[in-house]
């Protein structure tokens, strides 16, 4: 199993059920567990940027009291990236994944609605400029 492919990364798909997160980290031998474990230590990174960037955004095009929705997809995925991560550091059950498919989900669907709030609302502020 290549552990870089997509279907090898949990929060890489928009949704996964408990059952198929468990199949897939309970295959893994010790060294491709030590590589998934790596990998999500990277997504943090990954996270902040991506949370950064769009509160920068969100500050260019949205009133203050409406810039905190830059960050609800980065702490969804600080959830599910901190679940997985114990996931891959300890041993079964991980009953946990039953619900964390959702918190994915969540988090793919509140990315896409927070950038398309703050495209729409930077074309409005740039028509009203003209």
């Amino acid at each position: 199993m290549t552990i870089v492919s997509p279907s090898a990364i949990l929060d890489a798909r928009l949704y996964y059920t408990g059952d198929q997160a468990r199949e897939l980290l309970g295959g893994f031998n010790a060294s491709e567990r030590l590589a998934y474990f790596h990998n999500e230590l990277l997504d943090f990174l990954f996270m902040a940027t991506y949370s950064a960037l769009l509160f920068l955004w969100a500050r260019r095009v949205l009133p203050a009291r409406f810039r905190w929705i830059a960050f609800v997809p980065g702490v969804l995925d600080l959830i599910e990236t901190s679940f997985i991560l114990y996931a891959a550091s300890s041993a079964g059950p991980w009953a946990f994944f039953d619900w964390l498919g959702c918190i994915t989900l969540l988090k793919w669907v509140t990315g896409g609605v927070v950038i398309v709030v703050l495209v729409v609302r930077g074309v409005l502020r740039t028509r009203a400029r003209k």
